[in-house]
Formats: C-alpha cells, sequence, structure tokens
C-alpha cells in the first residue's frame, strides 16, 4: 500500500441504487471533487418479479468510474481506497467456479408469496412477506433446484461487486442483516435457516463495513483505470450508508430517504426483535450500532409514474417539478379530502402485502391532477407517519426531528407537508445527492485510519435548512392519517381477492 500512502488524496465511493451507479471522488476530509452516473435496466419477466443482470452493474461501475477519473484529472495513484453502497436483499448465485448462474432478484421481487405463507402459518404470525431473502431462497430451493444445487454461494450487490474487484467472496453485517443475521452474535442465523431447511453453507464468511476485503486483481484495475491492489474496503447496504451520509449516527438519530423507495431509518445501541410490523433492527454500518429501518416500496417510483400520467405531453421548456410544484401551491392540505395510496409495487412497511395497490379515495371531479399529485406526496408521508407511529408502539422510539436526503429532499413543498404530517422538524443537508456515496466513502476513511470513528466523520455533514410543523395543519392531517390507515383494513380482503 505505500505507493497509495504516498499521493492518495481521494476516495472512489459508489452508491449502487436500483436503476443505475452514481460514482462519486471524495477527498480525504469528505468534499465532493467529481462525479459521474451510469444506468442499468431492471426486468420483469413474470409478474411481481423483479430481476438484474450482475454484470450491468460492473459495466456501470466501470464505465463511471472511468469518466470520474477524467472529470477531476485524477491519477491512478491518487485514490487511497474503494468501498461500496449497494441495495440490499440481492440474490446473485455463484458456482464453485466463479460463473454467475441466475440473474439477480432484486429486493423489489416479490414472487416468494407461497413460500412467505407456508413460513407465517407454521409459526403462526405474520412475520415475512415474498419479498424476504428466506421467502427467495425457499423458492431457489423449490422452483428451480438446478441453480440451487450448483450454487457455492449466494451473493447480495455489495458482495457480488468486492468480488469483481478482488476475486474475494465476502459479506459484510449490513447485507447479511437483510438475509438473516444474528445480530446480538454477529453470525449467519442457524437457528431460522435451519428451520427453513436451508443451512447456512452457502452464505460467505463475514466482514464489518471497516474491513479490508482485499486489493483490485489486475484484471480489475485494467477495466477502471487504477491501479492493481488498490485498497478495497468492506462498505455497506445503502439504508446504512445513508444514515453515515444524512450525519444520523447518534442515539436515537432518524432519517428519511426519498427516493425510488422510502424509509424512515433510526440509529441505536438497543438490540430489538429482528422484524416487526415490517420493520426490521439490522445492523448499522458502526459494528457498535444498531439500525431500525422501515422501507416504503415506492415514493419517487410512484411519484413517477403519476408524472407520466398527467404530464407526459406538457410543453415545459424547464424542470416539470417545477411546474407541479407552483399548480400544487394552490392546493390545501389535505388536497381537499382526497387521499391516494403510493402502493404500486405492493408493500413493506408500514404493512406487508404483496396485493395492496396504488388507490385514489374520494375523488371528485372538483379535483384536478395538481390536487393528485398533491395528494401521492401526502399520501408517501402518511406511510412515514405510519412507521413512526409504529416505532413508538412497538420499540418506544420518540422522534421530534427527522433529517430527510434523496431526490425528494429537493422539493420544499414535500419538506413542509413532511413536516406538518408528521409533526416533527425536517431538516436537509448540504449535498444531500452524495449522502450514500459518502457513507461508503466514511466505511474506508475509518478502516484507513484517517477517522478514528464513525462520530468524528458524522461531523463532515452540514445542515441546509430546516421545516417547522404547522400546527394549523394538525387537525387536517389527523384526520386524513385516520381515515388513510382505515382504507388498508376496508380493502384489505379485495386487494387479496384481485390481486391473488
Amino acid at each position: 500500500m505505500g505507493e497509495f500512502e504516498m499521493d492518495a488524496k481521494c476516495i472512489l465511493a459508489y452508491d449502487v441504487g436500483t436503476s443505475g451507479v452514481k460514482t462519486v471522488l471524495i477527498d480525504l476530509k469528505g468534499n465532493v471533487l467529481a462525479q459521474a452516473t451510469a444506468d442499468y435496466p431492471i426486468f420483469t419477466p413474470s409478474l411481481g418479479w423483479a430481476e438484474q443482470k450482475p454484470d450491468d452493474y460492473w459495466q456501470a461501475i466501470i464505465k463511471s468510474t472511468r469518466e470520474a477519473l477524467v472529470l477531476c484529472d485524477t491519477a491512478k495513484g491518487q485514490v487511497a481506497a474503494l468501498a461500496f453502497s449497494t441495495q440490499s436483499m440481492g440474490i446473485i448465485p455463484i458456482d464453485e467456479r466463479g460463473d454467475i448462474l441466475y440473474d439477480n432478484i432484486t429486493w423489489v421481487d416479490g414472487r416468494a408469496t407461497a413460500q412467505a405463507k407456508m413460513i407465517n402459518d407454521f409459526v403462526g404470525a405474520e412475520m415475512v412477506g415474498g419479498k424476504d431473502v428466506i421467502c427467495k431462497l425457499l423458492w431457489l430451493k423449490g422452483e428451480r433446484p438446478d441453480i440451487y444445487d450448483k450454487t457455492k454461494y449466494f451473493m447480495d450487490v455489495n458482495c457480488y461487486l468486492r468480488y469483481k474487484a478482488t476475486g474475494l467472496i465476502k459479506t459484510e453485517l449490513t447485507g447479511a442483516s437483510s438475509y438473516g443475521l444474528d445480530i446480538a452474535n454477529l453470525t449467519w442465523n442457524e437457528e431460522i435457516y435451519g428451520a427453513a431447511g436451508i443451512g447456512t453453507g452457502k452464505f460467505p464468511q463475514l466482514i464489518k463495513s471497516t474491513d479490508l476485503v482485499g486489493g483490485l486483481t489486475r484484471e480489475a484495475a485494467g477495466a477502471l483505470g487504477l491501479l492493481e491492489g488498490t485498497p478495497v474496503y468492506g462498505g455497506c447496504d445503502d439504508v446504512q450508508a445513508a444514515a453515515l451520509g444524512a450525519g444520523a449516527m447518534g442515539e436515537g438519530d432518524g432519517h428519511i430517504y426519498l427516493g425510488s423507495s422510502a424509509w424512515l431509518c433510526v440509529t441505536t445501541e438497543n438490540l430489538f426483535d429482528m422484524i416487526v410490523n415490517g420493520a426490521a433492527t439490522v445492523k448499522s454500518a458502526d459494528p457498535k450500532k444498531n439500525v431500525v429501518v422501515g422501507v416504503t416500496q415506492s415514493a419517487g417510483m410512484t411519484v413517477d409514474h403519476a408524472v407520466g400520467m398527467f404530464y407526459k405531453n406538457e410543453n415545459c421548456s424547464g424542470n416539470i417539478f417545477d411546474r407541479i410544484s407552483e399548480e400544487m401551491g394552490d392546493i390545501p392540505p389535505g388536497s381537499e379530502n382526497l387521499i391516494v395510496t403510493p402502493w404500486i409495487f405492493g408493500e413493506y412497511c408500514p404493512i406487508t402485502s404483496e396485493a395492496v395497490r396504488m388507490t385514489m379515495f374520494n375523488l371528485t371531479n372538483m379535483h384536478t391532477r395538481a390536487h393528485i399529485m398533491k395528494a401521492i406526496f401526502e399520501g408517501i408521508g402518511y406511510n412515514l407517519r405510519w412507521i413512526k407511529e409504529n416505532y413508538k408502539r412497538d420499540f418506544g422510539i420518540e422522534l421530534s426531528q427527522l433529517r430527510v436526503i434523496g431526490g425528494g429532499s429537493n422539493n420544499d413543498q414535500w419538506m413542509q407537508i413532511l413536516a406538518d404530517l408528521m409533526q416533527v422538524k425536517i431538516q436537509t443537508i448540504e449535498d444531500m445527492q452524495y449522502a450514500g456515496a459518502r457513507g461508503a466513502a466514511m466505511c474506508a476513511l475509518v478502516g484507513l485510519g484517517i477517522y478514528g470513528n464513525f462520530d468524528r466523520a458524522a461531523e463532515l455533514i452540514k445542515v441546509k435548512k430546516e421545516f417547522v410543523p404547522k400546527e394549523s395543519n394538525f387537525d387536517i392531517y389527523n384526520k386524513l392519517f385516520s381515515e388513510y390507515k382505515g382504507l388498508y383494513s376496508a380493502l384489505k380482503d379485495s386487494y387479496e381477492r384481485v390481486n391473488a
């Protein structure tokens, strides 16, 4: 590592999401030097399925890395280390020769509803859903034994990318949490997988987010335009990276992410039951801490779908969301009693169901597209408030302030809606679009010893804006939030019958 220590000035950090990768060069003080992006598709070969080709991730990494290096005019020897933040819950089977046997079964995929029902019936409670890893592994074992039997290891996306970079197969603790980790002992959960008839023999060795995995192979270094042997650190899953990048790493600190999906995440040293009402307690990127996270399947994806329906042919020279915000400005809180559920791909938290769908309730001839758009933003807020309410009841977690990151945090109207609807102070941060990548970089910076711990690294994060809740809007949102929850109870059986 001598040559890296001599000239190193930056970290290559990757935010590998559902639709693309953001590659960011970050200096050793946490400042962004350059960034590049590359997209990849998601395939839906059957209803409820969602797959991606692992090589698409790697090719996107190569393309965006080379672009970022050119933009910053960075010499290959100036990169101190690499770290990945990735989408979680991926399932990529690899055989003993290193061949990928099946495309990534992504976190969005809900094919394993039958397996989930079998587990829930066995334990006598709604413990898992069709998107959970253990259920999809059971699906592979039952429906594709030809793949399952040949599999040497099941990798998540982060594990796969580290394998492509170093040739080594190891699973980081935050990624293992979404599979089934004994968080108290930091080992694979033998009890759960043994009871399911799967076992943990096909799971790789476990590492921490700050562990040095290995150096870039000659092949990977050549593809990326870097030096062979450049260190690769463990990195972490997207939720945990976002907590780091939002500076929400103290006890009880919470953040919301608003992107394609949404989540409400709280950092804690407490250890709660693994899954309660769709919210999971998983390992933090900081090995001393955990995070409680509830994921709303569709946020930006629901918004984008509505924009495509209502604004597809809009003649707008600027940003279409500026037009939408202008129209929404005349719509009162509560959208004149219109409610829209955002469950376009089913839901995981606060309710777990593959059958629920996006639904408009109480639509009249007086409502416009602006009402519908605002009701969608509010509907995502109702979902997040429901998760917040569950946290108080199930875990004793009280939240009075939340930081918000992701593309949605650019929308000041949405931030005020969240403040009023959730009745908490909302903060946005500087350079929020780099939160995931900056979180990955922190793993490398702590691993390298440049920062002694994650608390020190969190000091890099600066607040941009604050939104204080307006009490004048509490009554309407309290009323409609109650009705929002009631919609699920009233329509649950109908959703199941229609979308079985």
